[in-house]
């Protein structure tokens, strides 16, 4: 599904059951969220190393623990929900029935909700080398020493107590895995030289499987029927519950942590390379919309890369992007408080580090602009000039900002409710106040108009010229706005489609299926993207022309002369397919896993960043490069 390189002193990892979001701890006290679709979405620093991550996904939350033992909450967005600190070590901590369940080798276990107010203090008998909470039940699995289990309840009655087999690794160094599923009648206990130990709760039974007595990590689904195991020879195996193997793969090195899902159909997998990796496993008549087809590099006909340069990355365990122009003039690398500017030729032309982290990197189209911003500041830089301004918004914050794509200015919406515009050189050009919590926010300077959604099935237009605002109620609710030169464009969450005047007057609509992602402009037909990797291509009078089914969840569309083309990034490699016929125009093979790539909208290049160099890429032969002009004459 996704895979990404992942640089420092990785301490946890853990795996959503149900969304498949995963969260990162490091020895550097640095927490990261991974979306489903493998991007960092934000990284914080805690302060000392990371003991423990946990992700709950009913409340959409990721709770972290350091080794001062303060206990942090976090959102998906990043937001910190509670910070607390406890005078007693923890050792780590569970999630169980939306409480936490918090322990340590000697401090006893306790129960907080998810204020970090202590609900119970449970009364299990000591010691506790190892404390497993399930789920959905109040129950409690605990290692007492190397041979000794105990099942309890909350009350800190004993249901069973069992000598385990052979001795349980509960060294730093190579611990076992101990794991259970999400009811607590499972668990799966890894001894590297004896195999998997299966102890089931409910019937008071235990299971051993052998595998040559070669195991190194073992992880179990939600509903307890699936096994994911691994060895020290980078051997993977998804085994069921009675010990069949249903998947099996080898990998470049061996796993240092896995998780698997709820019901065992994605896995994610840590290597020591430093190689993050989400598997998807289909079943026999599941469509593979998802996957590429295996082909041999040596079907690559000609040579797109115009220029490499080293990726200049500072250590940022992946989190850097590029960015390009929408002429393909401009390629912009970014790693939170280090950024770099290239022109065309692979130049650099500007290298900057910040003390402040800026989140949100866009290049106009002609790339003669490049802004930078985070919750407080938005830094602006000329690439012509080299002329560097800064608008700082340090009393209020910026909720909102909109940017013309042109850079001639930029519109911010305060968290206090000011409205204001300001010009490409940082200069106010006006203010003014709005009262509603404004989402989705684009602005362009030239139409003199910009667009946001209000109430979650709200379009409001704002006249640039005599500040008059239009709305429309539209049937469902609103997930991506886009404003071109001849209207406006909606997505809703039900499949609505809507073309919309800048007075907000509907002049058509088209029903997709399912919920609507992205709406992406191009030159004579407009793409819904679905959440599916279904797109919808519809002209400007809203006829459907054309349905596509994307090769991958990452892929990015854009369109060259007549042709629309699907960039298709996997892993080492990158393709190029025509969308109207589904042909592969090429495959080429890169020099590291993909991390980023970036399309121009009205140019035939593209930039990559792997995890070794940034590429500069034509994506289709140009006739004007001296390398394609072989079949032509010059007079």
């Amino acid at each position: 599904m996704w895979r990404t390189d992942v640089d420092g002193p990785v301490r946890c990892i853990d795996f959503s059951a149900t969304d498949h979001w995963a969260a990162v701890g490091f020895g550097n006290g640095d927490v990261q969220a991974i979306n489903p679709n493998g991007k960092v979405v934000w990284e914080h620093n805690v302060g000392p190393a990371v003991l423990q991550v946990r992700i709950l996904p009913v409340k959409k939350r990721i709770v972290v623990l350091n080794e001062y033992s303060r206990l942090m909450a976090f959102d998906y967005s990043g937001r910190e929900v509670f910070n607390k600190g406890f005078k007693s070590y923890w050792t780590s901590f569970e999630i169980q029935s939306g409480n936490i369940i918090l322990w340590g080798w000697k401090s006893p276990p306790l129960k907080l909700n998810f204020n970090g107010k202590i609900i119970q203090k449970l009364p299990i008998p000591h010691p506790w080398r190892r404390l497993k909470a399930a789920s959905r039940k109040n129950r409690f699995w605990v290692v007492h020493n190397e041979i000794c289990l105990g099942l309890y309840d909350s009350e800190g009655t004993n249901l069973w107590l069992v000598n385990h087999p052979t001795n349980i690794d509960l060294s730093r160094t190579h611990p076992s895995d101990i794991e259970l599923d999400d009811s607590g009648n499972i668990l799966a206990v890894a001894c590297q030289d004896r195999g998997v130990y299966i102890y089931n709760g409910e019937n008071q039974t235990l299971k051993h499987i052998d595998l040559d007595k070669n195991v190194t990590h073992v992880a179990v689904s939600g509903d307890g029927k699936t096994l994911l195991i691994t060895d020290p020879f980078k051997h993977v195996r998804m085994v069921s519950s009675e010990a069949h193997v249903l998947w099996e793969t080898d990998l470049d090195s061996n796993v240092e942590i896995c998780r698997i899902d709820q019901q065992g159909t994605r896995i994610l997998l840590y290597e020591n390379n430093g190689m993050l990796s989400c598997y998807k496993f289909l079943q026999g008549t599941e469509q593979r919309a998802e996957f590429l087809e295996l082909t041999d590099f040596a079907e690559v006909s000609d040579k797109k890369e115009i220029w490499q340069v080293p990726s200049p990355r500072s250590g940022g365990r992946g989190s850097g992007t590029v960015h390009i122009s929408g002429n393909g003039q401009c390629v912009v690398y970014g790693e939170r408080k280090r950024f770099q500017v290239f022109d065309f030729s692979g130049k650099s032309i500007w290298t900057k580090t910040f003390m402040t982290a800026f989140e949100d990197i866009f290049v106009t189209q002609g790339g003669k602009k490049v802004f930078l911003a985070n919750a407080n500041e938005v830094f602006i830089l000329d690439t012509e000039t080299l002329r560097e301004s800064r608008v700082a918004f340090y009393g209020t914050g910026i909720k909102r900002l909109g940017i013309d794509p042109a850079g001639a200015c930029f519109l911010v919406h305060e968290k206090g409710g000011a409205l204001k515009m300001i010009s490409g050189q940082g200069k106010p050009l006006w203010s003014g106040s709005i009262s509603k919590d404004i989402h989705q926010l684009q602005i362009h300077h030239k139409l003199r108009c910009a667009v946001f959604r209000g109430a979650p099935k709200t379009v409001y237009a704002l006249n640039l010229k005599n500040g008059g605002v239009n709305h429309t109620v539209l049937g469902g609710p609103i997930t991506c706005l886009q404003m071109t030169p001849d209207g406006i464009y909606v997505g809703g969450e039900m499949g609505r489609c809507h073309a919309l005047d800048f007075n907000c007057k509907v002049k058509w609509k088209f029903q997709a299926t399912g919920p609507i992602r992205e709406i992406i402009p191009l030159k004579k037909w407009i793409a819904f993207r679905g959440d599916q990797g279904n797109v919808y291509f519809c002209n400007r009078q809203g006829e459907l022309e054309c349905e596509y089914q994307l090769h991958h969840s990452r892929s990015v569309l854009t369109q060259v002369e007549k042709d629309i083309l699907e960039i298709v990034p996997d892993r080492e490699s990158i393709s190029c397919y025509k969308v109207v016929t589904g042909e592969r125009v090429w495959k080429q093979r890169m020099t590291g896993a993909i991390q980023s790539v970036a399309v121009s909208a009205s140019s035939n290049r593209m930039a990559i960043l792997d995890s070794k160099f940034i590429h500069y890429y034509q994506l289709i032969h140009d006739p004007s490069q001296p390398e394609a002009r072989g079949s032509y004459l010059e007079f």
